[in-house]
């Protein structure tokens, strides 16, 4: 409490009317290790205990537990302090690993999307491949059906030539039938 250690002055600071309200709020994340290692002195004493305190006074119990608590606070404490510190640096590592984990989770999801917009291209042209082959084999059959056409009026174009030339003659020989038909008939 930042006082002389002496009766006079201890009984002072016990009677005081905060005395209470000062161990609530001492500092025991700060104590300084040489007064720790004076306090050890006395703790490590075998008369000083709760036990033997009570006998002498409830108060004296009550300041024999709490001098004994904050020695083993300390004690805690410098050994939980490393490990606080590698806890700290584990948030610090899991923080970054995060950050990296949603980047990378950015990533796949913008490489999915590609992925599907690629998968949704693919379907297209696959569509696409088999309209065009359908196509292709109407198409092709359309050509089959117009050679067989063509081929079957080659035919008819023999016939029909032979038929122009008779009836380019038979033109030519129009005017000498009529006249020989009007000829039998009279």
């Amino acid at each position: 409490l930042g006082v002389k250690p002496d009766w006079a002055t201890a009984k002072k600071v016990m009677n005081d009317m905060n005395f209470l309200q000062r161990l609530i709020d001492f500092d025991k994340d700060n104590i300084d290790p040489k007064k720790i290692r004076k306090l050890a002195k006395y703790v490590n004493e075998p008369d000083f205990n709760a036990e033997k305190m009570k006998s002498v006074s409830s108060a004296a119990c009550s300041l024999c537990m709490w001098v004994h608590a904050l020695v083993q606070y300390d004690a805690v404490v410098k050994n939980i302090a490393p490990k606080r510190a590698k806890l700290v640096e584990a948030e610090g590592n899991l923080a970054q690993v995060e950050r990296e984990l949603a980047q990378k989770q950015g990533n796949l999801k913008a490489i999915v999307a590609k992925v599907d917009a690629l998968k949704a291209k693919y379907e297209e042209s696959l569509q696409n491949k088999k309209d065009i082959e359908d196509r292709a084999k109407t198409t092709q059959v359309q050509l089959e059906r117009a050679t067989l056409l063509i081929d079957g009026l080659a035919d008819e174009k023999e016939r029909w030539v032979i038929l122009a030339a008779q009836l380019k003659s038979d033109l030519t020989n129009l005017v000498g039938d009529m006249m020989l038909a009007t000829g039998c008939l009279a």
